[in-house]
């Protein structure tokens, strides 16, 4: 079980979040940008991160179908209405 990181109010009641137990390295070439699509981003990370961060991406999809994928920030953005919906960065833990 991971250490607490945050607690949110919602309405009366209290949800606590935690922070996952687990930590790798991030790739070096994620600082950089190399990078000119979501899919060369993912590219970049293990096999067990790229599984994660494919499946977080294929929820952002089902759930804004008309969104448009897109490099923003050094960070695999989604767009919707050329707003920044979704950023998918991945970090030191996830």
């Amino acid at each position: 079980m991971g250490s607490l990181y945050r607690t949110r109010e919602m309405d009366t009641q209290t949800t606590t979040l935690a922070r996952p137990s687990y930590t790798w390295k991030m790739p070096m070439d994620t600082r950089n940008d190399n990078y000119k699509t979501i899919h060369e981003y993912i590219a970049l990370f293990p096999e067990d991160v790229r599984v994660i961060l494919e499946k977080v991406r294929q929820t952002i999809k089902r759930a804004a179908p008309e969104a448009v994928e897109a490099i923003a920030y050094q960070m695999p953005t989604f767009k919707l209405n050329s707003k920044n919906l979704v950023h998918l960065p991945a970090g030191r833990t996830i």
